[in-house]
């Protein structure tokens, strides 16, 4: 039998799944519309990731990331707004990923956050589709929007969107997945408040219940491994170069990877920011330890993920926050 808390997640699961429905139903790009290249998730106040729908890996394991780091760039936010980035050192991925998230207030208070990421078909840059192989540096990818409020207290503010959508080569596409995207938050905004409405202040117990089962259960499947570090190597073909990518692994009552020695940043679109080394970690992780295990925030308690400072920092960017509390 179910415990209720896990009815409550269940109910925050498929909320993700029926946002990921409307922006898929109502999205004019085949990015989106067919090859279904969005996810969806739920995150608490402090943008912990507790709900998600069974989306694209790579967007689900780097929403921490991204909407953290969304969210501690506004002083103030405010119900109705919509919180707007696709700088892969905000929100975790690479650019043509455009993340949006909005809050849920409850009793006067942010009680959590609905966020969806979807990659955009065209944001400009050198290349058309904006996913160029000789790229040497970001400007080159299209149109980098630092985080905004794309709508602000459920007013859209227009001038932004026309910006974004005008430097693509399909604007049409762009204005239209943007509309769509906001669509779907506002759906999500709505069934989360349902549910805060039906079942009251339960529903953060219960993602705090739900955080803490996976926090036990991955300390329980660590447990079971044999203690030590490992090491492994590989290496990406650049030209003339071999970049290295070097991982230690520690085994302990937690696991942690070190990417630290991997080579230095390049001059070529070949890096990766933190939000995917994170995703990519937990996917392999989750898949190794039990492919049918939930992930939420309580993952991260148990793993410790460190990277490379290029893949870390942006010099004219703040540095992101870490994936866990």
């Amino acid at each position: 039998m179910l415990k209720s808390w896990e009815v409550v997640l269940n109910s925050c699961s498929y909320i993700a799944e029926e946002m990921g429905v409307v922006m898929r139903n109502t999205a004019f790009s085949p990015n989106i519309k067919d090859r279904l290249d969005m996810s969806a998730a739920i995150t608490d106040c402090f943008g912990r990731l507790v709900a998600q729908a069974e989306h694209i890996p790579v967007h689900l394991g780097s929403m921490p990331i991204g909407v953290k780091n969304l969210i501690s760039c506004f002083k103030q936010i405010e119900e109705g707004d919509v919180l707007l980035t696709n700088d892969p050192y905000v929100a975790g991925t690479h650019a043509n990923d455009v993340t949006m998230a909005s809050p849920v207030f409850f009793k006067g208070e942010i009680a959590g956050y609905v966020a969806i990421k979807a990659h955009y078909v065209d944001i400009g840059g050198c290349t058309p589709g904006s996913l160029s192989a000789s790229a040497t540096e970001l400007c080159q990818e299209g149109l980098v929007v630092p985080p905004v409020k794309l709508c602000e207290k459920a007013s859209l503010k227009q001038e932004i969107l026309k910006i974004f959508s005008e430097n693509s080569r399909t604007p049409v596409y762009v204005y239209a997945d943007a509309m769509a995207q906001i669509s779907a938050l506002k759906v999500g905004v709505k069934r989360l408040k349902e549910l805060f409405e039906a079942r009251g202040e339960f529903v953060k117990q219960a993602w705090n219940e739900a955080l803490e089962y996976v926090r036990r259960y991955t300390k329980k499947l660590v447990s079971s491994l044999p203690k030590g570090r490992y090491r492994a190597e590989d290496y990406i073909e650049l030209k003339e170069k071999d970049i290295a990518i070097r991982l230690e692994l520690e085994v302990s009552d937690g696991i942690k990877l070190d990417y630290s020695k991997t080579h230095p940043q390049v001059d070529a679109p070949v890096n990766a920011v933190y939000g995917v080394t994170v995703s990519s970690s937990v996917f392999a992780l989750k898949s190794a330890l039990d492919p049918e295990m939930p992930v939420n925030s309580g993952f991260f308690d148990v793993v410790e993920i460190i990277a490379p400072e290029g893949c870390l920092l942006n010099p004219k960017k703040p540095a992101p926050v870490s994936a866990g509390k």
